[in-house]
């Protein structure tokens, strides 16, 4: 079972913003540059302006028989269903692979987090096996 990720507009917009400033800024820095310097810009331009959007189209969870994928972008943790200890609503903004606010932290084997922003919380937990604190 496939859950994408929630999507808040504001974080839509800083990521579409992010790419567009960053091809903006490089591609005067590319014509600007020859041979190896060119070999320097082009990989950064390409990063600066791929990745976000790729983080963006790409972010889901998959829930298999025991396993579960979170994907985004290039990114990828899998973990054991047996091995979640619970999954707690929150709003924290630290840094993880989800695209809203209105997330849900799972704690699983040796004290290890991951924050998720499905877009039905309650069909994932249920997916999962687990009750959504």
């Amino acid at each position: 079972m496939t859950f994408r990720s929630k999507m808040d507009a504001w974080i839509v917009v800083v990521i579409v913003a992010i790419s567009i400033v960053a091809l903006v800024t490089l591609i005067p820095a590319l014509m600007q540059t020859t041979g190896v310097e060119r070999w320097v810009v082009l990989p950064l331009m390409m990063l600066a302006t791929v990745l976000p959007v790729w983080l963006l189209v790409s972010t889901r969870y998959v829930v298999d028989k025991d396993i579960l994928t979170i994907k985004c972008g290039p990114f990828r943790w899998k973990v054991r269903l047996d091995e979640i200890e619970s999954l707690q609503a929150t709003r924290s903004p630290l840094s993880s692979p989800a695209l809203s606010l209105d997330r849900v932290l799972i704690r699983y084997r040796n004290g290890r987090r991951v924050m998720v922003s499905p877009e039905d919380k309650q069909k994932f937990a249920a997916a999962l096996g687990q009750q959504l604190e």
